[in-house]
């Protein structure tokens, strides 16, 4: 309803403004001034958000055309990329908090699969939400974001290092590490 969804506007737009009132960067005043505005253009503004900030602007995106230009960056249907963003928004702050990751299913909100994927297949991704699946999101956006990321190999060594791990209670089935997402680059 339009009630609804103009609140939830106000709601992220009032997040947004505490974040630009308290950041300190000069870009960003600089970025008012020149605008003559008091929110600066996204490609500034995006600096300075949070995660979740990010997920919900995303989520709320009025012009669905720039959803979709998003989500291609990303070769992902836009409601997919939304309920990654969300998801991932929800495990960074878990992180963030010091709460338990380990064997943690995310049940409220999981990441939604996406089918006839040339990367993703829908056969990597476990029942029940564990975080297999948001280790999958992870790994595969980073490879878009920066090919040339170490993250995969770091993620190897700190397993190594906690070698009492069950890849199975993490969600991963037999021989994940052979699939060509979790091959080193």
């Amino acid at each position: 309803n339009e009630k609804a969804h103009t609140k939830y506007w106000k709601h992220t737009s009032e997040e947004l403004t505490r974040e630009l009132k308290r950041s300190d960067e000069e870009f960003i005043r600089r970025s008012i001034a020149k605008y003559d505005s008091e929110t600066p253009p996204i490609w500034a503004v995006s600096e300075i958000m949070s995660f979740g900030l990010m997920s919900k602007w995303y989520k709320n995106l009025r012009v669905s055309s720039v959803r979709k230009d998003v989500a291609r960056l990303y070769q992902v249907h836009p409601d997919i990329l939304e309920s990654w963003m969300q998801h991932l928004s929800v495990v960074r702050n878990t992180c963030a908090h010091h709460s338990r990751l380990w064997n943690r299913r995310f049940e409220r909100i999981a990441p939604v699969h996406p089918h006839n994927h040339k990367v993703l297949q829908s056969s990597y991704f476990a029942d029940g939400h564990p975080l297999s699946n948001s280790l999958l999101i992870i790994v595969y956006l980073l490879d878009i974001i920066e090919p040339a990321n170490s993250w995969r190999s770091r993620f190897f060594a700190l397993l190594e290092d906690c070698s009492v791990i069950d890849y199975g209670e993490m969600g991963f089935a037999k021989g994940w590490r052979d699939w060509d997402l979790w091959k080193e680059k």
